[in-house]
């Protein structure tokens, strides 16, 4: 059974960066127990901003991996990773699972498309599922015309007017365009079309952590925690 997820604010800090280590403990272990997920060898993405893609297995000697994708073919591994305001798309099919990083580098490189390709030389990938979660909307994420310039036109046109980006657009965009040039089927599952900047819960609360919104109002920082397993 597949079970992913992303954490909200209410449900704590994720990340040692911004908190103590026991404290974030509990607080995964929590939210872990809340989604169901039994006790499993957990894999934590400390991400670079790069393409790296790796695999990791019950083998796998360290639980800390520096990449922007990570995916395993075995069950009962969870793979983690705590976004500051970054996409976290999800892959799996009955072969494997894999997470990605997918921010303004990761998409200028398309790195979703290099991990479908770098999974597909070892495990059949096709079909295969895959879901957006919550990053920051072109609500949001608005560049000077300047740095547009430097980089915003790879990524045309998804571009709302006064340098507004849209990055899931992108992504989207990238694996549907995929699809069409090898006749691949990927069947999307739901897309949590949510803002980790400005969106708010039922009570009026920002519902997630956010490091642009935090360097915005001076708030305190925290981080969400993006997770797959396939649990048997």
């Amino acid at each position: 059974m597949i079970i992913k997820g992303f954490s909200e604010k209410k449900d704590g800090n994720m990340s040692d960066l911004f908190g103590y280590p026991n404290d974030v403990m509990k607080n995964q272990q929590r939210f872990l127990a809340k989604k169901g997920v039994k006790e499993t060898r957990i894999f934590t993405m400390k991400v670079r901003h790069g393409t790296k893609v790796e695999e990791v297995s019950s083998k796998t000697r360290y639980s800390v991996v520096e990449a922007d994708a990570i995916w395993t073919r075995e069950p009962n591994i969870l793979l983690s990773f705590a976004p500051a305001d970054c996409f976290p798309v999800y892959l799996w099919n009955e072969n494997y699972i894999a997470l990605i990083h997918a921010g303004r580098m990761g998409v200028l490189e398309k790195l979703v498309i290099k991990t479908i390709l770098t999974i597909a030389e070892s495990v059949d990938i096709f079909p295969s599922t895959f879901a957006i979660g919550p990053g920051i909307g072109p609500c949001c994420y608005v560049f000077q015309k300047a740095a547009l310039w430097d980089w915003g036109y790879k990524i045309l046109p998804h571009f709302f007017p006064e340098g507004r980006v849209d990055l899931r657009g992108a992504i989207l965009k990238q694996i549907f365009d995929f699809e069409e040039d090898v006749s691949s089927i990927f069947y999307p599952s739901e897309f949590l079309k949510e803002c980790t900047v400005c969106v708010k819960d039922g009570n009026g609360d920002f519902k997630y952590f956010s490091h642009r919104r935090a360097k915005l109002k001076g708030e305190e920082e925290g981080r969400n925690i993006a997770f797959i397993v396939n649990q048997i």
